[in-house]
């Protein structure tokens, strides 16, 4: 196939098995880790020595947009387009399928095509997230190396290309393995870069072209949601996705969701604006 499939790791062992068996159609698979303490690295290793389709490097890591853009100045890539995955997530069959049919030998994509997005869903305890705002969400994951951009953010940064298309068929699966503790410390590290990035930046900094849903997002965020009173903002984004979202509609586990997500994340992040403001 003419598409290579690029994975960045840090402690990802509890994944690795399934991730496996899950690209195993991937004739050229590039992991970039960490640095991992958990085995990731050595389980890495000893794979890349089997199954000759797997190259395995390590580089420091500062975050997920210097971390891509030091990969594709170092590394060489057997294809022009790569997919990038995470450790965490499940490629479904049909998205399998479709992208055996679009980067088969025999097929030629148009040059003015540099990109296409993919459908992501999440999996929260098991069960899949149907509403809420989380359902089919779109997002840019295949990309010519040559042809794209990622934001300069330290957390949830995009990849940008001019001239996509879309692959509807199939989705990507975020299916974390990890247990509430580490889900938990996860939001608080995310919420601690979010905090930093709100007092560092401002949207003029962020205004890089970018699709419209991620533009009016972010022109979202720093002109209406920090302008509103703490606390209040992140109960709101808990009421609009909870509610007007129907994230109820999820029973339990889309409540919890929710809660951690649109509430306590977003109330951690006022919090340590907060204190770096009475400093």
């Amino acid at each position: 196939m003419n598409i290579s499939l690029l994975i960045l790791t840090y402690n990802e062992i509890v994944h690795l098995k399934r991730l496996l068996r899950n690209i195993s159609m991937f004739d050229d698979i590039i992991f970039i880790d960490s640095y991992s303490n958990d085995g990731t690295a050595k389980f890495i290793e000893k794979y890349s020595k089997i199954n000759k389709n797997i190259k395995y490097f390590k580089n420091r890591y500062y975050n997920q947009s210097r971390q891509l853009d030091w990969t594709i100045k170092n590394i060489k890539f057997k294809n022009d387009f790569i997919f990038k995955l995470d450790a965490d997530e499940v490629v479904s069959d049909d998205l399998l399928i479709e992208i055996k049919k679009i980067f088969s030998e025999n097929n030629n994509i148009p040059s003015s095509i540099n990109g296409f997005y993919v459908r992501r869903n999440i999996y929260f305890m098991q069960k899949l997230l149907k509403w809420g705002g989380v359902y089919n969400l779109p997002v840019i994951r295949i990309f010519r190396k040559d042809h794209f951009k990622i934001e300069k953010r330290s957390m949830d940064e995009h990849i940008l290309v001019k001239n996509f298309s879309k692959i509807t068929k199939g989705c990507i699966n975020d299916i974390n393995l990890n247990d509430f503790e580490f889900y938990i410390k996860k939001h608080i590290d995310y919420a601690i870069k979010e905090s930093d990035e709100i007092e560092n930046t401002s949207f003029e900094d962020s205004k890089e072209k970018m699709p419209f849903r991620v533009y009016l997002k972010k022109k979202t965020k720093y002109r209406i949601y920090y302008k509103l009173p703490p606390i209040f903002r992140s109960f709101m984004v808990f009421i609009y996705r909870y509610l007007i979202l129907l994230g109820l509609l999820d029973g339990k586990k889309g409540f919890y969701f929710h809660f951690v997500n649109s509430f306590l994340y977003r109330a951690i992040v006022d919090l340590l604006i907060l204190l770096k403001k009475n400093k």
